[in-house]
């Protein structure tokens, strides 16, 4: 069931964007590797998020949700996704990550 790893990116943005020398300052990404189950998105979910402008390619269902960290990111199989959407059914304690492939 949650037999997939997929590892959380949290971005940390600085105070300032450039430095003292006016170069853009790149953000700290912190990780955190997590169990999940990989998970087809629906087609009504993917067609709604379609009209908003959004491409969910797949959906990760941890299994404990306190494991997120606010991430905006994540990485599964070497490819990078950017989560559009998480969702914490009211029972089971479960975080569904709703994703699309890329960085934003």
């Amino acid at each position: 069931m949650f037999d997939s790893v997929i590892t959380l990116r949290v971005k940390t943005y600085p105070t300032t964007n450039t430095d003292e020398y006016g170069n853009l300052v790149t953000p700290t990404v912190t990780t955190k590797d997590v169990y999940a189950e990989v998970v087809s998105v629906g087609y009504r979910e993917f067609y709604e998020a379609a009209a908003q402008g959004f491409k969910p390619e797949l959906k990760f269902v941890m299994p404990c949700k306190e494991d997120y960290n606010g991430a905006s990111e994540l990485s599964y199989n070497g490819v990078i996704y950017t989560i559009i959407r998480t969702y914490a059914p009211q029972y089971g304690g479960t975080l569904e990550l709703i994703c699309e492939k890329g960085i934003t």
